[in-house]
């Protein structure tokens, strides 16, 4: 006998608003688990949606998500569809009325794409930071430096180039002593 595997799916998704650049790992992890424990199926969602991160992927390769994830996938969409602002909302939004008027549905997956190009656009502007950005950091008082940390560190990881550990040290030390 076969057992078989009742799928517990959420009603909806409730998505966090879309982050600022430095914020879009997170962001993206919280996407992650939010699909994982809204559709129900445990690994393999999370499998799925790490599809959408893969270099090399297509807009077209989400076009059909297959029967099993159709209802999660949909949510998806409308959750994120929620999100859409500014000059980026529009655009996915001008694709999307596009796809509707051939008659065709723009999938949660392919609206997340969309979204994970335009922040990889965004990361790749955001490599002109360089060194004299995060010089240009500053610590103006102790009960700021929270912020100026999470900011310093949200620089790194923007960066392309791996700072040495030389450089984080100075950068930290001149902070500290001024």
């Amino acid at each position: 006998t076969t057992t078989s595997i009742k799928v517990k799916e959420a009603e909806s998704f409730k998505l966090p608003d879309l982050p600022t650049q430095p914020q879009f790992k997170a962001w993206r992890q919280v996407v992650r688990k939010k699909w994982v424990s809204g559709s129900g199926r445990g690994k393999a969602a999370f499998r799925k949606i790490k599809l959408v991160e893969k270099d090399g992927t297509k807009f077209e390769d989400f076009a059909d998500v297959g029967e099993e994830w159709e209802s999660p996938d949909s949510k998806l969409a409308a959750a994120l569809s929620e999100k859409m602002m500014g000059e980026m909302g529009r655009r996915i939004s001008m694709r999307d009325e596009m796809l509707a008027e051939d008659d065709e549905m723009m999938t949660g997956m392919q609206h997340l794409w969309l979204i994970y190009q335009e922040y990889k656009l965004d990361a790749e502007k955001a490599q002109m930071h360089d060194l004299s950005d995060l010089m240009n950091l500053e610590l103006r008082n102790e009960s700021g430096l929270e912020s100026w940390h999470t900011s310093f560190t949200g620089m790194l990881h923007s960066m392309m180039e791996e700072q040495p550990e030389a450089n984080k040290v100075f950068l930290i030390h001149r902070q500290m002593t001024k």
